[in-house]
């Protein structure tokens, strides 16, 4: 299996952190995180990460959440 780079992954979690910075702050109206991925994008997934994908969107969008985010204080 080839390695991934990190860059993309590192890109990611910072659009996921500045999302759920604003959602804590109020700043949104709806609360929607992640990036869309295009066709493209997705071509370059194997079948068990496009499965997990699916799985977080599902238990991403349930109506009772599980976790209170919460912005950390210093």
């Amino acid at each position: 299996m080839p390695v991934q780079p990190v860059e993309p992954l590192l890109d990611y979690k910072d659009t996921l952190q500045s999302q759920v910075l604003e959602a804590a702050a109020g700043q949104t109206g709806s609360v929607r995180f992640g990036a869309d991925l295009s066709e493209g994008k997705l071509g370059n997934f194997q079948h068990d990460q496009i499965g997990q994908l699916y799985e977080l969107m599902l238990e991403s969008t349930k109506s009772s959440r599980q976790f209170d985010i919460q912005e950390e204080r210093k």
